[in-house]
């Protein structure tokens, strides 16, 4: 009970007996001849009295929680507009805010469930007073998420030190747990059996305990802010979904367009090449024309500028062989494919945009001896091309952040058998990756390149998704900021799957 309540029942109680039984006392030892008056007097005020205790203690009990009162009413209404609020970030801020504005807790966090990740992940809190290290997740199947999930109710801090006193293995570990999140109130929000998110509240500031009424308050915010928080997700879900295939629709229309573009780039690069030869043949035809030391230099000159014309013909016919096989994704099925042939074949796509001068591209390996990987070779050949193109943007940054001079670009590939696998290497020089961006590499539309017009967020999705899903492969990530990046792709040996 609080004890302003308990204090204001004490004072009330003997307020008003005081009079019940002070007036007709008075009565008596003022008046004694009058029996008469005493009695009409105790009999009046005995009738009165449980009344006007009632009534001037209800008033002191709203005088008391008014405060209280007004901020249920605010929680429960700003609650109801948190349905209207489709980013899941601006949410999760809000719900927070809310909670440490109206209820003036010293701090306050929630946590939401990510599924892929077995967890509940941090995912907004706000400090009022001293630090609080949060913990950055919390495992499902932890015994304090089992607890909440199974209890289906807040949980109060003094509720867990409580169960420590059966003294069990689990019992401690969930005080430990709730301790380890320094609130002293944990909300549930609940969607049917599944717990969606839960609040944890630090202490008041008033120091004031919280009541059974505020519980059952912060349990219904918490029910409307988990509705609100799984709409959010699913809008988010939704947009994603929309955007990948508005992605992968322009992708298509790109790769129904490649036929027609190729073949009138390739009859151009022809046309070029030809009139290329034959002014090369002519020169060479006429030589006694440039018998002048003059116009032996401009024959020379002459010479190269159509040889290097030549050369990028050529090259230009192979950067639009590439291109064809890059935008289609290939039906063939999966087959043995040799590792140094689809490295050789991704280095030639990505051409396009690399010089070969720009950069290094060590084998480390041996290419006779290295096993073939079961696989879909154009889709291979996609996922290789996305990590040198990455690696490529990462040593450019490097670059030019270096102060050394002498600092190249090189991207290192090896591979390793193991038994029935084979694990390919990707390790590059570049500005590496900072813990922060880690955490969302995978998350399509992630980007950490400068602009969106140099990046789309989909590469290592789209690497991920061909690795694991098509291929029953895994993809790790090993980097430090400024260190480089090490991106280890784990496929099936062509051997082993037969």
């Amino acid at each position: 009970m609080d004890m302003r309540l308990f204090l204001s029942r004490i004072g009330v109680l003997l307020a008003v007996y005081l009079v019940v039984i002070g007036l007709p006392v008075w009565l008596v030892i003022y008046y004694p001849l009058d029996r008469f008056g005493p009695l009409l007097a105790m009999a009046v005020l005995a009738t009165v009295g449980p009344f006007t205790y009632i009534f001037f203690q209800n008033k002191a009990a709203e005088r008391i929680f008014k405060d209280q009162r007004r901020y249920q009413a605010t929680l429960i209404q700003a609650s109801a507009g948190m349905g209207r609020i489709k980013d899941i970030r601006k949410l999760l801020k809000l719900i927070v805010r809310i909670v440490i504005r109206v209820v003036k807790v010293e701090h306050c966090a929630i946590y939401v469930l990510d599924t892929p990740g077995n967890k509940y992940t941090l995912g907004a809190m706000i400090l009022r007073r001293r630090p609080v290290m949060f913990p950055a997740s919390m495992l499902m199947d932890s015994i304090f998420i089992r607890e909440l999930t199974a209890g289906r109710r807040p949980l109060l801090l003094a509720d867990a030190e409580k169960k420590i006193r059966r003294n069990s293995a689990d019992s401690q570990i969930l005080a430990k747990e709730f301790s380890a999140l320094q609130g002293v109130l944990v909300v549930p929000a609940m969607i049917g059996n599944r717990l969606l998110a839960f609040l944890v509240l630090g202490p008041r500031i008033s120091g004031q305990a919280f009541r059974a009424a505020d519980i059952a308050v912060f349990t219904v915010v918490a029910n409307q802010a988990a509705t609100a928080i799984e709409n959010a997700l699913f809008y988010e879900n939704m947009k994603t979904t929309q955007e990948q295939l508005f992605k992968a629709e322009k992708m298509a229309t790109i790769g129904t367009m490649a036929d027609g573009l190729s073949h009138q780039i390739n009859n151009r690069l022809h046309a070029m090449g030809f009139i290329a030869g034959g002014m090369l043949d002519t020169l060479t035809l006429r030589k006694d024309l440039f018998n002048s030391p003059e116009l032996k230099e401009v024959e020379k000159e002459f010479a190269y500028a159509l040889s290097r014309l030549q050369d990028n013909v050529a090259r230009g016919g192979e950067i639009v062989q590439g291109i064809m096989k890059y935008s289609r994704k290939g039906d063939e099925g999966q087959s043995a494919c040799d590792i140094d042939r689809v490295l050789s074949s991704a280095w030639e796509m990505a051409q396009f945009k690399i010089r070969s001068d720009q950069m290094n591209i060590v084998k480390q390996y041996d290419p006779i001896l290295i096993p073939k990987v079961l696989g879909n070779f154009t889709q291979l050949q996609e996922v290789f091309f996305n990590l040198i193109d990455n690696a490529y943007d990462a040593m450019i940054v490097r670059k030019s952040l270096a102060e050394d001079p002498q600092y190249r670009p090189e991207l290192a590939v090896g591979v390793e058998p193991d038994g029935g696998l084979v694990r390919i290497i990707f390790s590059d020089n570049g500005i590496g990756i900072s813990e922060q961006d880690r955490k969302k590499l995978f998350t399509p539309f992630f980007t950490t390149k400068a602009t969106a017009r140099k990046g789309t967020g989909l590469g290592l999705y789209i690497i991920r998704k061909i690795v694991e899903d098509d291929h029953s492969g895994r993809v790790e990530v090993e980097s430090t900021h400024m260190g480089g990046t090490k991106i280890i792709l784990t496929l099936t040996l062509a051997k082993a799957a037969k």
